[in-house]
């Protein structure tokens, strides 16, 4: 089993961290409400539970698309790509409310994310005209997308 890196921008939307306060206020307001003894304590897990829970439910395309990319199984995980992306173009609302749907942090959509990994496959694949074209769409629809600009200046260059 190859394992591979597939592309990651740990970009955070700061403003997205202002909703997930508010709700772990609200949170520490109701166990606080409900005298529980450790208030904080329940903040904590109650919003873990949540993350990780949501995340499961929604993600799980996505999810199964990394760790099949990982595993060097890219037309799979093409297909799980995809079928995140068209999740995410059906349910726009969920991705773009993500800070509170999701309780993710993430500057990027989970479409675009979706769509990136997409193009990061076909590159694994050799089929680098349909990776390209991938990323000109991405450019096209996300255009602060850097993760596309750079991959595509490094498929354009001489040495790619």
């Amino acid at each position: 089993m190859i394992k591979k890196t597939i592309p990651t921008d740990r970009s955070i939307a700061w403003i997205s961290l202002v909703p997930q306060l508010l709700l772990m206020a609200f949170l520490f307001g109701i166990f606080y409400i409900l005298k529980v003894k450790e208030p904080f304590v329940f903040v904590g897990f109650t919003y873990l539970l949540l993350s990780f829970g949501l995340k499961k439910i929604f993600l799980k395309n996505h999810n199964k698309g990394i760790v099949l990319t990982k595993e060097g199984k890219d037309m799979e995980a093409i297909a799980s790509f995809k079928k995140s992306a068209s999740f995410f173009s059906k349910y726009s609302w969920i991705d773009r409310y993500r800070y509170i749907t999701l309780l993710g942090s993430s500057k990027y959509s989970y479409r675009e994310m979706a769509l990136i990994n997409i193009a990061f496959c076909y590159v694994q694949l050799g089929e680098i005209e349909k990776a390209k074209e991938y990323y000109q769409n991405i450019l096209r629809e996300y255009p602060g997308n850097n993760l596309a600009k750079q991959y595509l200046l490094k498929l354009n260059s001489p040495q790619a």
